[in-house]
């Protein structure tokens, strides 16, 4: 005998309160015969029949919930929070891996992901560079403990790719000559609407060449930072730059770099920029691009149409090639000092092998040159 057959009203009353419309089929469909919740005397034992109805209620309600939420739903539902509390540029950012895992498994249940579905997603990233496969397996996992958050438990993870570190190569002197000359190049042919994008691409690139500092240092560079004979690196909120190790610290200006100094003044002076709140500015005084990225890949292509393979880290293969020279003429200690590194060992990984046996020679062919002068 079903429930249906059951004619208490308060029971029927209670159930109907406890249910929401859509599952209170559900449980008719499963509930339990009625002797289960009978007392001896054949009467309704109301309290265990309450218990009972609640954690099948319990039951059905939860697996309804995860049958009604495959990976494709939530999803929706995951850009909508991002964007509404990190904001769009974040979910542009994550949307890429996100995309790529939902090619796996779109119409796939919560609860019926396995682990050759995460198989399957990594293998499709073979052909992606390692830091790339990294960063969409975060995104991956980071929707999959929101999903968690929002009361769906579930053992889904993707496992990151061991990291290959691939430290920047060096740029060649005659390379970085190279490559300022193909920005020079644009700045004098180009387009004339691109020109204050050529200009900026100009500055970047002589910055990061002469003082060693990092891409998004310069991003974020304020104009009134930079004094006569320094440049203070501090935090830019308004770009979203902070700077690593939250030491705020000083750069020197050399000679050439203030030269070039010089010559972005006449510029700015000769295209009416007077107020300028950032280095890398437009027109207008403020940031001429969107982000870090944008200057990296704006950087790669003036590489690229120099005739030159960076191999890796467009910008960061100028931070290699100024420690590279601090230290072979200098060594360690002041290449550590100028690139503001706590540690040593992060010094030396910018550092080819090339250069450090070149150096090791040096001291060897000094140290000899010393015994046959004083023999």
């Amino acid at each position: 005998m079903r429930f249906k057959a059951l004619d208490n009203g308060w029971v029927r009353g209670y159930f109907k309160r406890l249910t929401p419309k859509g599952t209170k089929n559900a449980i008719r469909r499963y509930i339990c015969k009625v002797s289960d919740v009978q007392l001896p005397d054949g009467s309704l034992d109301v309290e265990k029949a309450i218990e009972f109805w609640s954690a099948m209620y319990e039951k059905i309600d939860r697996t309804q919930y995860y049958k009604a939420h495959n990976f494709d739903q939530l999803a929706d539902q995951y850009r909508v929070h991002i964007e509404k509390t990190l904001g769009r540029n974040t979910w542009d950012n994550y949307k890429k891996g996100i995309y790529r895992f939902l090619e796996e498994v779109r119409t796939l249940d919560v609860e019926e992901f396995e682990e050759v579905h995460a198989d399957d997603f990594k293998a499709e990233m073979k052909d992606l560079s390692n830091r790339t496969q990294r960063s969409y397996c975060t995104s991956v996992n980071m929707f999959l403990n929101w999903i968690r958050e929002q009361k769906i438990p579930h053992s889904a993870k993707i496992k990151l790719p061991k990291e290959r570190k691939v430290n920047a190569r060096p740029y060649l002197p005659e390379e970085i000559q190279a490559v300022e000359k193909q920005i020079r190049k644009c700045i004098e042919d180009g387009e004339p609407k691109y020109l204050f994008n050529y200009w900026n691409h100009l500055r970047a690139w002589k910055m990061m060449h002469l003082t060693g500092m990092r891409r998004s240092e310069v991003y974020g560079l304020k104009y009134s930072e930079i004094k006569s004979d320094w440049i203070n690196i501090r935090d830019n909120p308004d770009l979203g730059v902070f700077i690593k190790g939250a030491t705020e610290e000083d750069v020197a200006i050399c000679n050439a770099l203030s030269e070039f100094l010089l010559e972005d003044k006449a510029f700015c002076k000769e295209h009416g920029i007077i107020s300028r709140k950032v280095f890398l500015c437009g027109k207008d005084g403020k940031i001429f691009c969107k982000s870090v990225d944008t200057l990296t890949q704006a950087l790669g292509r003036h590489v690229k149409n120099a005739g030159i393979d960076p191999d890796a880290k467009i910008c960061h293969g100028l931070r290699a090639s100024f420690i590279t020279s601090v230290y072979e003429n200098f060594g360690i200690g002041e290449a550590q000092d100028l690139a503001r590194h706590k540690s040593p060992n992060t010094t030396r990984q910018y550092i080819p092998s090339g250069s450090k046996a070149k150096k090791r020679k040096a001291i060897i062919d000094s140290l000899f040159t010393t015994e046959s002068q004083v023999a």
